[in-house]
């Protein structure tokens, strides 16, 4: 029997799980651009979509100033 490596599974992106939350992929690509949300283990609001943010990581939505 022949045997082929699997894959090891990518982890989410911060617009994969923003959108996986409900949030519209336009309106999570605007407020993950403009600074206003956050991940744990980050000290600064991440800014960029494909960042790494694998389950069960906490990110939270920052107020508007």
């Amino acid at each position: 029997m022949l045997e082929y490596p699997r894959p090891e599974p990518r982890p989410a992106t911060l617009l994969e799980r923003l959108t996986g939350a409900g949030i519209g992929e336009e309106r999570a690509r605007a407020v993950i651009t403009a600074s206003q949300v956050r991940v744990a283990g980050h000290e600064d609001p991440v800014t960029d979509p494909d960042a790494s943010v694998p389950w069960p990581t906490a990110w939270e939505l920052l107020p508007v100033s």
